[in-house]
C-alpha cells in the first residue's frame, strides 16, 4: 500500500476490505505504566493485531489493564483510547495508549490528536476488549499469583531495569559504621 494513512487503514477496516484476523498477547512481558492523576496500579501488556485482506500487516499495541483503569476512565485529559462501551455490558472497557504499524510507517501515541488515529486506536481497543474481556485474570493466571504480588513484582522489575533496587529490609548497609 502506497502512503498509507490512519484514514486509509480505518476506511479499509470499515468497508471490510481489510479485517483483524487474529490477536495475540505477550502476558509475560507485562509492565506497569504511570498515568497522570491515577494512583491505583495500571498494567500494560504488549499485544498484536493481525490485519489481512487488502492490508496485510501487524499492529503492535499496548493494552492497559488493572485497578487504575476505573480512575483513568473518569479523566478526559488522559491520552488513552477506550473501547466502545456497550450499555448492557458491565465488564471493564479496554484501553490502548499507543499502537504502531511499522510496515506502513504509522505510529500513534495517546497524546497525538489526529482524529483518524484516535478512531483507529478505539477500533483496536474494542477488538481487544472482546478478545480479552478480563486481562487481569489472564495476567494472574499466567504469573500464578495475586494482583498485589504481581504489582509489587512489576514495581521491583521497573526499579531493577532503571538500575536501582528496592531496599529489602534485610540487607546490611556497608561502608558506614
Amino acid at each position: 500500500m502506497d502512503a498509507a494513512t490512519f484514514a486509509t487503514v480505518l476506511t479499509l477496516l470499515d468497508n471490510g476490505r481489510a479485517e483483524i484476523a487474529g490477536v495475540g498477547a505477550f502476558w509475560g512481558q507485562a509492565g506497569r505504566v504511570r498515568l497522570p492523576g491515577v494512583t491505583a496500579a495500571v498494567l500494560t501488556v504488549p499485544v498484536t493485531l493481525h490485519l489481512e485482506g487488502e492490508l496485510d500487516s501487524i499492529v503492535y499495541a499496548q493494552l492497559l489493564a488493572g485497578p487504575g483503569l476505573r480512575q483513568a476512565r473518569r479523566r478526559a485529559d488522559l491520552a488513552v483510547a477506550w473501547s466502545r462501551g456497550r450499555a448492557r455490558e458491565r465488564r471493564a472497557r479496554a484501553g490502548v495508549n499507543s499502537f504502531a504499524i511499522p510496515d506502513l510507517a504509522l505510529y500513534w501515541q495517546g497524546g497525538t490528536r489526529e482524529k483518524e488515529a484516535a478512531q483507529l486506536a478505539v477500533e483496536f481497543a474494542s477488538v481487544l476488549a472482546e478478545e480479552f474481556p478480563d486481562p487481569v485474570a489472564e495476567l494472574l493466571r499466567y504469573f500464578s499469583t495475586d494482583l498485589d504480588t504481581l504489582v509489587t513484582q512489576l514495581a521491583e522489575a521497573d526499579y531493577h531495569q532503571a538500575g536501582t533496587t528496592l531496599p529489602s529490609g534485610t540487607e546490611k548497609h556497608r561502608g558506614h559504621h
